[in-house]
């Protein structure tokens, strides 16, 4: 079959599909184009307004038809090309630009990335302040439980939500209470003006497993903290101020970064982490040897270079061979083994099993042990620079760059000459955080690089995350890392962020305190970047005092505030509280009216702003304040006359206070005066209010008639008299004159009525009496000069007319 065949009969294939009424084409794609150009031409131009718009951009100095060219002369195809030309042949231009097209793309990128890290980093950090601050609110206001819902499945699970936080309450408390011998102990050494073991008695209520107890041990390595330090038994036996260790370094800490105590301050924490990161290595190494002994292979040999070797077997050697990276020499990676003598800080036995080996060492390495014995003799541990040069020289020629070189040779001779800083791993010696860490610290020098500062910067820039990720065991590993680089602001940070941790965060600031080693922003509220601003020790001694008031108030509440503050005995005479015996830790011993002058007037004036006014009597008595008291007493039960049955039990109790503190000041001639004469009348008239509210108006009169404030007899020039002397009185007495007219007049009435019923000559002089009483009150109310309500005038003209009838 030839093609013309198959090629008829393919289209009878199809014929049935095409409709009879659509023409079929039969054109070359050149002229489909070709026709499609010409439909287009043909078609109106579409009205626009571009006229307009470039009259619109004009006004705004824009130049449309400038804009326009440059976009149409714009060439795309050339943004990535060289700006001059390059030809063929050019390779180096072709590299040139090719690395420098590298260098844009990579910084673009690296751009691109820090943007992205900064807004995450940015983003969880306003969460957790945003977290922080809303548990510090809730805590503030009390509120925990109030967002509960008033529907039966919401209350519900509300209620399980308040029981959870409960225990989370019970827990805190539990940790704190632990802690609380601890700082009692503490504040007992300070009064005595003793060294006291802090850290060491904190970390005793840790569990010695949790990364708090290895944190405590940190700190307690860099201040030089040993358990040698007198226990609180013994505080009271030592010489006072002998051996204090209350704010020890805070000068050095505090004062010029720059100077000499700086500098060996950052040593101190240096060389105390370095300690503690050996001890810890220590242990791990004594618990691997016991939990595979056989394997270990220790022997009967109890020394540290045998202990060592026995870990070696364990970790390095498996079935019958060594790690293909580790030298022997000897039979034994002695590389390794020096190493690990010196990571556990066991100098002189490193030295000791060197020379040991020193002919084998000798052939590897021929000034070795020179250098090794060089740098343990030194008291900075380095090198002079003639031997470090030379070791220099060695490390450059066949150790750093060589692939067969042991990891652990290569880490002796970057430990021993503080060789390149800047690289600071090496395969297998750096295997864990703690052993990076240890051979940062080993490698610093406070001379060169920058020091501890330096690597406190690298360590910032690592951050959190590097060193804790989403591991659950890492917690707190950050707070560990900072310490060790001397930011001791940002660990407690760190720890208080995990609310697992706040307690011990408290805690672990007191004992950084207490050292003199921790700056405080002046607000609660700064930042990370404010941490080392604003005014040191004034503020928070301020802060101290407030919460001491604080809990003086609420001891108040519960009626032990007399332990807290001290009081008076039955003869007048004075003992004190538990606070004034601890002034000196509150800083108030400076002054004797530094007491009373920053705690109980204070507190006082803030007991009597919350109307808690039996409490503020007895701080501004036990402040001194005298005068204060009767003024403070006048206010008080004026404002309590016109309360029904004398004020009830308050009332009650503020009356016998009263006439308490009257009868001692009558006694010690103390706060004589308008205010103390105003607080005798109106214990009086609240007496008289209270017996005439139980039936007992006689004794209700006499007890008004004694205040001398009225007039008892029905003579002009008394009652001018008597309306006169209103202005010697306290202003009290005046403002409750509106008061005590109409309880008077009541008075009058009720025995007025009483004796109604008896039509004797003896009652009938008595209701006569009765009637110039009220006449007098009358007139007294009328001759007053003062501003009455004329309330008051109509009531007493009535009663009048009715004591009259």
């Amino acid at each position: 079959m030839d093609l013309s065949t198959l090629l008829s009969e393919s289209q009878a294939l199809t014929a049935h599909l095409a409709p009879t009424d659509i023409p079929s084409i039969h054109l070359g794609l050149e002229q489909i184009e070709a026709q499609s150009r010409r439909l287009v031409s043909r078609q109106a131009a579409a009205p626009g307004d571009t006229g307009k718009a470039s009259y619109l951009l004009a006004q705004a100095q824009v130049d449309t038809g400038t804009l326009a060219n440059n976009i149409a002369a714009l060439n795309t195809a050339t943004t990535f090309a060289p700006l001059q030309p390059l030809h063929d042949t050019d390779v180096a231009g072709f590299l040139r630009h090719a690395h420098e097209q590298s260098i844009i793309s990579t910084i673009e990128e690296g751009r691109r990335e820090t943007l992205l890290e900064f807004k995450r980093v940015l983003d969880e950090r306003v969460r957790r302040d945003w977290d922080a601050r809303k548990r510090r609110i809730f805590e503030e206001l009390g509120e925990r439980t109030t967002l509960l819902s008033l529907e039966d499945r919401k209350r519900t699970i509300g209620q399980g939500t308040a029981r959870s936080r409960e225990g989370e309450i019970d827990k805190l408390q539990a940790r704190m209470m632990a802690y609380d011998s601890t700082i009692s102990s503490l504040n007992t050494s300070r009064l005595a003006g003793v060294a006291y073991p802090l850290l060491r008695n904190l970390m005793e209520q840790t569990n010695p497993a949790s990364m708090t107890h290895q944190t405590y041990q940190f700190l307690a390595s860099i201040v030089n903290e040993f358990p040698g330090l007198p226990s609180a038994e013994h505080l009271a036996a030592q010489v006072p101020g002998s051996s204090s260790a209350e704010r020890k370094y805070s000068r050095a800490y505090l004062g010029d970064p720059n100077s000499a105590g700086a500098a060996n301050l950052r040593t101190q924490i240096t060389e105390g982490a370095q300690r503690s990161l050996e001890a810890q290595y220590w242990d791990v190494i004594t618990r691997t040897i016991a939990a595979r002994p056989q394997q270990a292979a220790l022997g009967g040999d109890p020394s540290v270079a045998a202990h060592v070797k026995a870990y070696l077997n364990v970790k390095f050697y498996s079935q019958g061979s060594w790690e293909e990276r580790l030298e022997l020499i000897a039979g034994q990676p002695l590389w390794a083994k020096l190493f690990y003598l010196i990571r556990t800080g066991h100098i002189e036995e490193c030295l000791q099993e060197a020379l040991a080996h020193e002919k084998a060492i000798m052939v590897k390495e021929r000034n070795f042990i020179t250098y090794l014995k060089s740098w343990i003799s030194s008291a900075t541990r380095k090198l002079p620079r003639s031997e470090r040069n030379l070791l220099q020289a060695a490390y450059n020629s066949h150790i750093l760059h060589s692939p067969t070189t042991d990891p652990f040779k290569l880490a002796l001779f970057k430990i021993i000459g503080k060789l390149d800083p800047a690289r600071r791993a090496v395969p297998l010696v750096t295997a864990t955080t703690e052993d990076w860490l240890w051979f940062q610290l080993a490698m610093l020098d406070e001379e060169e690089n920058g020091g501890l500062r330096s690597l406190s910067e690298v360590l910032l820039g690592y951050g959190e995350r590097h060193f804790e990720g989403a591991t659950k065991g890492k917690k707190g590993m950050w707070a560990r890392v900072l310490l060790i680089c001397g930011q001791f602001e940002r660990a407690v940070a760190a720890l208080y962020e995990n609310s697992d941790l706040q307690v011990d965060a408290v805690h672990f600031a007191i004992a950084l305190a207490y050292y003199g080693l921790l700056r405080v922003p002046s607000k609660a509220e700064s930042s990370d970047v404010d941490i080392y601003q604003g005014p040191i020790g004034k503020e928070q001694v301020e802060i101290a005092w407030e919460l001491t008031r604080r809990v003086i108030l609420m001891a108040e509440a519960g009626g032990g505030w007399v332990d807290l503050v001290g009081g008076y005995r039955a003869d007048g005479s004075r003992f004190t509280g538990v606070i004034e015996r601890d002034l000196k830790l509150l800083k108030l011993d400076s002054s004797p009216d530094d007491f009373a002058e920053h705690i109980l007037k204070r507190a006082a004036r803030q007991s009597e702003r919350e109307k808690r006014i039996n409490e503020a009597i007895r701080l501004y008595h036990l402040a001194g304040e005298h005068e204060t008291v009767v003024e403070c007493l006048a206010r008080a039960l004026g404002d309590q006359i016109s309360v029904p049955v004398g004020g009830g039990d308050d009332g009650e109790e503020l009356a016998n206070t009263a006439k308490e503190v009257l009868s001692h000041y009558e006694r010690t001639n103390r706060a004589s005066g308008k205010a103390r004469d105003a607080v005798v009348k109106l214990v009086r008239i609240r007496d008289a209010r209270v017996a005439k509210e139980h039936g007992i108006p006689d004794k209700a009169l006499e007890l008004m008639e004694t205040t001398g404030i009225f007039p008892t007899e029905n003579d002009n020039s008394l009652i001018n008299k008597k309306a006169q002397q209103l202005r010697d009185y306290d202003e009290v007495i005046v403002r409750n004159l509106q008061i005590f007219l109409p309880l008077q007049m009541d008075i009058l009435v009720e025995l007025r009525n009483r004796r109604r019923a008896s039509m004797d000559a003896t009652a009938q002089h008595a209701i006569k009496n009765l009637v110039d009483k009220a006449l007098a009150l009358q007139k007294f109310a009328t001759n007053i000069k003062y501003s009455m309500s004329p309330d008051v005038h109509t009531y007493l003209s009535r009663s009048v007319v009715d004591l009259m009838n």
